[in-house]
């Protein structure tokens, strides 16, 4: 594969943002311990990070424009390891959600850019493998550190865990810096802004379903220690034990997911994974009073929904070929706004109606979501998109200029 030390390291630096965004999941009890606050609370405020992912989501296509990518990828690494810094020494709750700025500012706009970039730097029918590796990476780092920070944790405590995990983000800044391309800045066109591709109908369909899905999924992601703690009374060695195994049937699944898309087509993919989830999440109602049981449902719950952003992004490639950076802005920021909703939704359910609460409320957004995918199946397409698309996503739009043609 042309390019696999630049899609390595990007897979390694889109591991540790997505590690460094979700850090505090596993440490949310010690954490809201040690500032005096509800694991509720404590959720939501971490959260924030989502507020400015947005923002900085919307501002991507300005922010390709303006320098090259390489430097712009190396500036979102640095200010990441900032924000684990101030996150190290915070002792109150307005440095916690100063730091999750920061990362929400760094995680947006390299998320919203990672599509995009992918598209420059391969070949069509090499697109979906790409994507693949960069969020492997992100299931590797999901196998690994929530168990390790939750071990960690309760050996040198929550703050010394953040300070650990910038160490990694450091060497894997220099490693972009050594083997990203300097590809130019992306030129801007009216008629691939945020707001043009708003326009076309299947783009709001499309994003209104992965919005509900990423909803769903993290109205109860952000949730699982408490919900491991109260439900099935697990210890903190079983805690990190279940998000050992979360981790890495997630891995097989973000590995599996290209695969799973050629042979169901990216359509039908993205339209069952919801429905899936939906009831494995309601099976906790039944099996997550027992650790055995919770920790195996956990698994295939991390198989699944590993699966659902390396969907959004191929449907970005596929159905928003022509406006790549603006489609992935939107997208992100979209997402991003899910998560913070489903974290805010989940911390309500938390509060006042306890674990089956935000069991009930993720299985039903879930459900939503793959309603509103089969309702996008029906909004006409325009006669450009092919059936099935040389790279096997379910349809590249055949008349999109190619992706390394500016190369």
């Amino acid at each position: 594969m042309k390019n696999l030390s630049a899609i390595l390291a990007l897979s390694l630096t889109a591991g540790l943002m997505v590690g460094a965004e979700f850090l505090p999941i596993p440490l949310l009890t010690p954490m809201a311990a040690s500032l005096h606050i509800s694991p509720g609370t404590c959720g939501q405020s971490v959260s924030v990070s989502s507020i400015f992912a947005i923002l900085a989501s919307l501002g991507a296509p300005l922010f390709a424009g303006m320098m090259n990518m390489r430097r712009l990828l190396v500036t979102l690494a640095l200010l990441l390891v900032l924000s684990l810094g101030v996150g190290a020494v915070a002792n109150d709750l307005y440095l916690i959600m100063g730091s999750r700025a920061l990362l929400g500012l760094s995680v947006g706009a390299f998320w919203s850019l990672a599509t995009s970039l992918v598209m420059r730097m391969f070949p069509r029918d090499e697109v979906g493998r790409a994507l693949s590796f960069i969020y492997t990476g992100n299931a590797f780092a999901v196998s690994l550190l929530p168990a390790m920070a939750s071990f960690l944790g309760g050996i040198i405590g929550w703050r010394a865990v953040f300070a650990l995990f910038a160490l990694p983000l450091v060497a894997a800044t220099v490693w972009l810096g050594m083997a990203v391309p300097a590809l130019p800045p992306v030129k801007r066109s009216a008629a691939t802004s945020i707001t043009a591709i708003l326009r076309r109908p299947v783009v709001l369909w499309g994003i209104g379903g992965f919005v509900l899905a990423f909803c769903g999924i993290f109205e109860i992601f952000t949730y699982w220690r408490p919900l491991l703690s109260t439900m099935a009374k697990a210890t903190p060695d079983d805690i990190s034990i279940a998000f050992f195994a979360l981790g890495v049937s997630a891995f097989f699944g973000a590995a599996l997911a290209n695969r799973m898309v050629r042979a169901w087509s990216l359509y039908a993919t993205r339209t069952i994974l919801p429905a899936v989830l939906a009831l494995i999440t309601l099976l906790f109602l039944a099996a997550g009073r027992h650790v055995g049981s919770a920790t195996i449902l956990m698994l295939f719950w991390g198989l699944v929904q590993s699966i659902i952003p390396i969907t959004a992004s191929l449907w970005v490639a596929d159905d928003i070929a022509d406006a790549p950076e603006a489609a992935g802005g939107l997208m992100n920021a979209c997402i991003q706004g899910a998560i913070l909703s489903g974290a805010f939704i989940g911390g309500d359910m938390l509060d006042h109606f306890g674990c089956q609460g935000v069991i009930i409320a993720s299985a039903v957004i879930l459900g939503l979501s793959a309603l509103v995918f089969c309702r996008e199946l029906l909004v006409k397409r325009p006669q450009s998109a092919s059936v099935q698309g040389p790279a096997g996503l379910g349809g590249i739009h055949a008349d999109a200029p190619s992706p390394t043609q500016e190369l």
